[in-house]
């Protein structure tokens, strides 16, 4: 776990298959807080705060496609990226590069957003969100 990372090598699976021709991902860890400020604490300028709840969330950004196989490994297309929203359940996600040694995070989530882009004259695209429930784990990859 050496230097940089770099973002090209990093990969986010969603029940066990790659997303398809990803371009880009990300992972976005949040802690909530409760206010407990008063008149007594900072003269009632200042702001205190206790440490609440933790979530994740996350996006990925792809060229669409519905290749649901390339070199003979399964992945999830847009298709299936459809079918894991409209089913309305929970599934695994692990954001790895897949470097024995460094760490990867996962965890259970929901799709809660895809968009499909179709612009004359570009490739079409495809977008989604995620929103973590429960615990994100992290792990060293072995």
């Amino acid at each position: 776990m050496a230097g940089i990372s770099s973002g090209a090598l990093f990969r986010l699976t969603l029940a066990g298959e790659k997303v398809v021709h990803a371009t880009s991902s990300n992972l976005s860890i949040s802690l909530s807080t409760t206010e407990t400020a008063s008149k007594d604490i900072g003269g009632g300028n200042w702001t205190q705060v206790t440490p609440d709840k933790l979530s994740f969330s996350g996006s990925c950004e792809l060229l669409h496609s519905y290749d649901d196989t390339i070199d003979s490994e399964a992945r999830i297309d847009v298709e299936g990226l459809f079918d894991a929203i409209t089913a309305r359940v929970g599934v695994a996600a692990v954001w790895t590069n897949s470097i024995t040694g460094d760490v990867e995070y996962s965890g259970t989530v929901f799709l809660t957003s895809l968009e499909q882009s179709f612009a004359d004259g570009e490739n079409a695209t495809a977008s989604f969100q995620i929103t973590g429930s429960g615990a994100l784990s992290k792990a060293t990859i072995a």
